[in-house]
């Protein structure tokens, strides 16, 4: 196994002494919070800063400038060959170069033709400009129209949706109607039947009682009957217990019936006679009070019928006039929905004009910068080359020296004035004016 070298000890931290491995650790941890400190740029001192300033150009340098700008534009002239062109920007230095009181008659005419193709330039420019506002004015008016038409499709949908919610709101009126004639209606049947209903059960219960006082029914069988039987008795006699019955006859009643009705013919008394009279005469009495009720059942469903009718009857008639109109409402929902579909049809032309104003705006301002650019910039210089003169210095004329007067006659025509004048003063006057003379000697020396 081979040996591992000691590490030195300038390698270890602390400058050679040993260090716990946790504050080694400790020591060589980065956390997070490390911030990386990036040197800032040196900057140069001001007095090495190089000034990157352009130059001016020289007279002869800005002279063949103006001339470039020219024979440029001359280049872009309408309606001549490429040849011309060509020679005409190739002579424009040449032609502009001399004075214009020095060119010679060809270069007078070679500038006569770069002027013609310049104004040739600037009409180009001028159409441009002039074509440019016309679709300018041209899509300013489509947005017009196509904002009217927006507007107007708005009015139609407007007028489409009234329309339908008239139609719309009669047709819910309907159907309101034909909901309270169905309710009418089964509220009027319903009391129809209900009143048939007990008509019927007192119909039962009449028939019953006439069934009793029938000549061959069962009571006038045990009534003659020579031996009659018990169990035909007590059938005939239960059927009064039953709820339809019920009440109809006195418990004493149907007793002595019975034991007279166990008698035969012969053996009964003049009570077992009076009985039945009884039960007979209560019998037509129910009959009597049973078919009074009928009658007057009968009536009162006579009317629940006419009422029935008559809600059968309005009930059609308001199904019609909603069957009407829901079909009324079908052409103005078709309508609304065209409207509504043409409106959002003009929302998107309109939209799609936008694109096209903004296209013309700025085709428009650029065709007016470029023309005025030219205007301002090539034409003035294109004039200021074709009318150039040679600069004459104006020479100022020298001042004629007013004579000057004896000092003798000015001691004593001011002596009482300059009793008190400071001879400092005097003197610098004297200088100054000694100084304007012989500026004035110089200046015509010069001329």
């Amino acid at each position: 196994m081979p040996r591992i070298a000691k590490r030195p000890a300038s390698a270890t931290p602390g400058g050679g002494k040993k260090v716990p491995r946790v504050e080694a650790m400790k020591a060589m941890k980065v956390t997070k919070a490390t911030k990386v400190v990036i040197p800032a740029k040196k900057t140069l001192p001001a007095e090495k800063v190089v000034n990157v300033a352009k130059k001016p150009l020289s007279a002869k340098n800005e002279f063949k400038a103006r001339c470039d700008v020219v024979a440029k534009a001359v280049k872009t002239a309408p309606g001549i060959s490429a040849s011309a062109l060509d020679m005409l920007s190739r002579g424009c230095e040449s032609a502009l170069t001399p004075f214009k009181d020095d060119r010679h008659q060809i270069q007078a005419t070679i500038v006569s033709w770069i002027e013609q193709a310049l104004g040739a330039v600037q009409a180009s420019l001028e159409g441009n400009f002039a074509e440019a506002q016309a679709k300018a004015v041209t899509a300013d008016e489509d947005k017009t129209k196509r904002e009217a038409d927006v507007a107007a499709s708005e009015d139609s949908l407007t007028a489409a949706t009234e329309a339908f919610s008239l139609c719309d709101d009669k047709a819910n009126a309907s159907d309101r109607d034909v909901d309270v004639a169905e309710r009418e209606l089964a509220v009027a049947q319903f009391a129809q039947e209900k009143a048939d209903a007990e008509t019927r059960k007192v119909q039962v219960v009449l028939q019953a009682f006439e069934a009793i006082l029938a000549q061959d029914g069962t009571y006038m069988a045990l009534k003659t009957e020579l031996k009659p039987k018990q169990k035909v008795v007590a059938t005939f006699l239960n059927q009064f217990k039953k709820k339809s019955f019920e009440a109809c006859f006195e418990e004493t009643l149907t007793t002595t019936l019975n034991a007279a009705l166990m008698k035969e013919p012969p053996n009964r008394s003049d009570f077992d006679g009076k009985v039945f009279e009884s039960f007979e005469e209560v019998t037509a009495a129910k009959i009597a009070a049973k078919s009074t009720i009928i009658a007057e059942q009968t009536a009162a469903s006579a009317e629940l019928n006419a009422v029935v009718v008559a809600a059968k009857t309005a009930l059609d008639e308001k199904q019609e006039v909603s069957k009407i109109c829901s079909v009324a409402k079908v052409e103005p929902l078709a309508n609304r929905k065209q409207c509504e579909q043409a409106v959002k049809d003009a929302k998107n032309i309109l939209k799609d004009t936008k694109p096209h104003i903004v296209e013309a705006a700025a085709v428009t301002k650029e065709a007016e910068g470029v023309l005025a650019d030219f205007k301002e910039h090539t034409m003035e210089v294109f004039v200021g080359l074709r009318d150039r003169h040679p600069v004459v210095e104006e020479v100022a004329e020298p001042e004629v020296a007013e004579p000057e007067e004896k000092v003798d006659d000015v001691v004593h025509e001011g002596a009482e004035t300059t009793k008190d004048a400071d001879p400092v003063a005097d003197t610098e006057m004297a200088a100054a004016e000694t100084t304007d003379v012989a500026d004035v000697a110089d200046v015509a020396d010069v001329a």
